[in-house]
């Protein structure tokens, strides 16, 4: 809901709680999207990390 409410369109959703380097209780969950612009990228790089989410681009 949080990168969806940005109005990205979530294409795939990939959800991995069994690599040896996450903590009890992490999640690795990999997300393809469909944005509008650079803008549109930024904004929800802004939105994640002020959610406290560590994430990266691939």
């Amino acid at each position: 809901n949080l990168v969806a409410g940005t109005g990205a369109n979530v294409l795939s959703v990939l959800h991995n709680r069994s690599t040896a380097d996450l903590p009890i209780g992490y999640a690795n969950v990999e997300l393809e999207l469909e944005t509008v612009n650079e803008e549109h990228v930024e904004k929800i790089k802004q939105l994640l990390s002020f959610e406290n989410y560590n994430y990266k681009l691939l």
